[in-house]
């Protein structure tokens, strides 16, 4: 929890995305929804560098067509500019191997820029040296490895 603090000090959110929290928090359970989710999970690749027999994605990865799949930083500003994206306290990044995306740490940069909180699960093989000085330079929030 305390990372997560630390992000929202440093980088606080919009005025739009604690109301929306705390919405959320107070109104949960009304029947006219008067908030948005506070958390968006994006898939950004459909690629993977392992073949895991308990992954729940497993049918949908390394298809010949996952190009058409890929996010881009066109489609993820996109999606940032929806009232979903404007609202949500937390972007997280899932895969196949998030870090198969190219455009990944530009995402990192683009949604801490919003005050935003940030995930990545991944499976870490492709935590290299390079790799470990972006994420020094550019970290999640919390990073999650399978």
């Amino acid at each position: 929890m305390k990372p997560v603090i630390k992000s929202l000090l440093n980088n606080p959110p919009s005025f739009g995305v604690w109301k929306n929290t705390l919405l959320y928090k107070l109104f949960p359970k009304t029947l006219k929804i008067k908030h948005t989710p506070i958390s968006l999970v994006i898939y950004t690749t459909k690629r993977c560098n392992f073949k895991c027999d308990f992954c729940f994605t497993y049918d949908d990865l390394n298809k010949p067509d996952w190009k058409s799949f890929e996010l881009t930083n066109t489609s993820f500003k996109k999606i940032l500019d929806t009232k979903f994206g404007r609202q949500s306290l937390r972007v997280g990044f899932l895969g196949g191997e998030p870090f198969l995306n190219p455009y990944l740490f530009d995402f990192l940069t683009e949604s801490h820029r919003l005050g935003k909180i940030t995930t990545i699960v991944s499976n870490a093989s492709l935590i290299n040296e390079a790799v470990r000085k972006q994420l020094l330079k550019n970290s999640p929030t919390m990073l999650g490895l399978s």
